[in-house]
């Protein structure tokens, strides 16, 4: 236990000095967009080059993305028959069906490094593939379809190509298809400075948080189905699957993921309910920093339980019941 909090600390330190930084002003969302933007170029690309060029590919390793892809897709009709159930105008109404069919996966990076290590980031990484996919084709395409725009074929194919991780994970599988690993010098600081910069996670989303003390119902019941209804669909896709070990834990925190900063993207593009977008976006954001790390506590207190001693190793090397070997 005393690992896991450890690990965690710097984490919410970092979230802390976020919220921190907006109240005082030393930042803004323009600083938070550009950090985002520093992750997403070049953090989460070193990130995928220095762990999956490493990772032992097998078989089982493609339910993975089918789980991501999967998990949104099947949100999609249950978020159009309630929000057809509430009557919400079609601005609200896409707005409602988007946000359970984009996770923001990028906001638990930091928790899977810390936790899970580069095996796991690596794994997570192949996570993300069906989720990105699904995001940038069907999410966005139902965006232009609320928003009045079902010709944009063309800029839905523009933003899936131009998707950084998306290429640093097609170059880390070939690389590692054709047994090619990075020099050791060359992971290492791949892996050093992109474990230091994805940290720049954690401060934008301090800054980005916007506390509400109301919400509006459509707001809790689009959180209600990217979260209670992702789970749920996680976890029947993990014992379809029969996913064990660090496979099954990375598909069931990853679909705990809270909406992804592209329904306010999409929103403001498309011209649907930016309001609704931002209410959910932000307090699903700030749930999501309080029942993650509560997710790893417990996995954590049942690692232990099972394993019968005082703390157990974390990192690459998971928990006892996970079937992994213990070291």
């Amino acid at each position: 236990m005393s690992e896991i909090l450890l690990r965690l600390i710097p984490i919410f330190g970092l979230f802390a000095f976020g919220v921190l930084a907006r109240r005082r002003a030393w930042f803004d969302e323009r600083d938070a967009r550009q950090m985002l933007t520093i992750v997403l170029w070049f953090a989460i690309p070193a990130l995928i080059l220095s762990s999956v060029t490493r990772l032992t590919l097998e078989p089982d390793l493609m339910f993975l993305p089918v789980s991501a892809a999967l998990i949104l897709v099947l949100s999609w009709p249950v978020a159009v028959f309630l929000g057809n159930q509430l009557a919400l105008p079609t601005r609200s109404l896409g707005v409602f069906v988007i946000s359970p069919m984009i996770m923001n996966l990028a906001a638990l990076y930091p928790f899977v490094l810390a936790v899970w290590g580069a095996e796991g980031f690596g794994r997570f990484a192949l996570f993300d593939l069906g989720n990105s996919i699904v995001v940038f084709t069907l999410t966005y395409a139902l965006a232009c379809l609320y928003g009045g725009r079902v010709d944009d074929i063309r800029g839905i194919g523009l933003r899936l190509a131009s998707f950084p991780p998306l290429w640093a994970l097609a170059v880390a599988l070939l690389l590692n298809r054709w047994d090619m690993p990075l020099p050791d010098t060359l992971n290492h600081w791949l892996h050093t400075l992109g474990s230091a910069a994805i940290l720049l996670v954690m401060i934008a989303l301090g800054v980005h948080i916007h506390p509400r003390l109301s919400l509006p119902l459509p707001a809790v019941l689009a959180i209600a189905l990217r979260v209670v209804l992702g789970s749920g669909i996680a976890l029947a896709l993990v014992v379809l699957f029969d996913l064990q070990g660090i496979d099954r834990l990375l598909v069931l925190i990853g679909a705990m993921a809270p909406a992804g900063f592209n329904v306010l993207v999409f929103a403001a593009r498309e011209g649907l309910d930016s309001e609704l977008a931002a209410a959910i976006v932000s307090t699903n954001l700030l749930m999501a920093v309080i029942y993650v790390p509560i997710f790893l506590f417990i996995t954590m207190l049942v690692s232990i339980r099972n394993s019968g001693g005082p703390d157990v190793a974390i990192g690459s090397r998971l928990f006892s019941y996970t079937h992994l070997p213990l070291p």
